[in-house]
């Protein structure tokens, strides 16, 4: 229908969702893969100047990359969309079972839930809506990519430079850190069941499987 067709001539953007950093202290991500909270929090320094860091609850902040996780809080507090849409209903368009939830809890203990729901038919973007209005929106699809994600998508590729490895892994080095590996297992308390990523020879398709 007439609400689902875009055009670059047509009116500028719609701000769907504009919080400050510190008007936000939680965004819990409902995704596919699980359920991820990512916190948010401030420090001060000597000139009382304010910081905030965002972090995925559960890890390890030397493991997982500070600027990934916070990527993925600012997708969700500031949201923009190409336009309104009132030809369609929230079950129309999957709003009502969405394909990802992220709840934002504000500084004040309030919450609400940004709700991601079905792709337009032209394949446009994605429909989304607010759980405290009854508005729907088209928005871009690069925010359903950037929440489906999993923890370690989020992974501090740094973090393997720190692995002590000997004459026979250096092939595998691009200034002291490892550039390329055959297979890596991960686990741990935060990974149930093992891991294990291969490098993906069909150049069609990501670099890792």
């Amino acid at each position: 229908k007439q609400d689902d067709v875009t055009s670059s001539n047509e009116i500028p953007e719609i701000s769907v969702l504009k919080l400050e950093e510190k008007d936000v202290k939680r965004v819990t991500v409902l995704n596919e893969n699980g359920t991820f909270v990512i916190n948010n929090t401030v420090s001060k320094d000597e000139d009382d100047k304010e910081t905030y860091t965002w972090s995925l609850q559960g890890y390890d902040s030397d493991v997982i990359s500070e600027y990934a996780v916070s990527q993925i809080a600012e997708s969700v507090i500031e949201i923009s969309a190409s336009r309104e849409i009132t030809s369609k209903s929230a079950e129309d368009c999957g709003l009502t079972d969405p394909k990802v939830t992220a709840t934002v809890t504000k500084s004040d203990s309030t919450d609400f839930s940004v709700l991601v729901g079905d792709k337009s038919p032209d394949n446009t973007g994605i429909y989304l809506k607010l759980s405290n209005s009854d508005k729907i929106y088209l928005v871009s699809d690069g925010l359903d990519t950037s929440l489906t994600f999993t923890a370690l998508d989020l992974a501090n590729d740094n973090s393997l430079s720190a692995l002590e490895l000997g004459d026979g892994y250096k092939d595998y080095l691009v200034n002291d850190v490892i550039s390329t590996f055959d297979e890596m297992t991960v686990s741990g308390k935060n990974f149930p069941k093992k891991v294990v990523i291969k490098p993906n020879n069909n150049e069609t398709f990501s670099d890792y499987q």
